[in-house]
């Protein structure tokens, strides 16, 4: 429930100019990013999006280039929070930020996100495909279709 909070209170942390603290509850949302209980992953996974969306990929503590990393396992979970979140994240890290990752690390999610494709939830449908658009367009169609 409090990474819930922290997904519908973080624009307004923004408007607050509260930079500092939005900072430190990305690196209390990382450390927790290892929680065994889908329901609360899929919402801190939410939380971590909100924030990445308020703070932007620049000031993000902890940097993109260990949070993706973090996230390719998680990829992996059947929940439908968790993946429906987690590709989102992942989505909009490819957006704006694919420069902070290697293009290995966005073919090996790419193989991760193969699997998404095949999801019963339309949504994740959904997103997968865009997360595959947001890659596609940063390291190159080739690159991609090569998984």
């Amino acid at each position: 429930q409090a990474a819930d909070l922290i997904s519908h209170v973080a624009p307004v942390l923004r408007i607050c100019e509260e930079d500092k603290l939005m900072s430190h509850l990305g690196t209390v949302l990382y450390e927790y990013l290892g929680e065994e209980y889908p329901e609360v992953l899929g919402s801190i996974l939410g939380a971590m999006k909100a924030v990445v969306n308020v703070i932007g990929m620049d000031n993000m503590t902890p940097p993109i280039k260990d949070l993706l990393p973090r996230l390719t396992p998680i990829l992996r979970n059947r929940h439908e929070k968790v993946q429906e979140n987690s590709i989102d994240l992942v989505g909009r890290i490819a957006d704006r930020g694919a420069e902070y990752v290697p293009a290995r690390e966005w073919m090996r999610i790419c193989f991760e996100l193969l699997e998404m494709l095949k999801a019963t939830k339309k949504g994740i449908r959904r997103a997968t495909v865009n997360t595959f658009g947001y890659i596609a367009k940063a390291i190159g169609p080739s690159d991609v279709l090569a998984t």
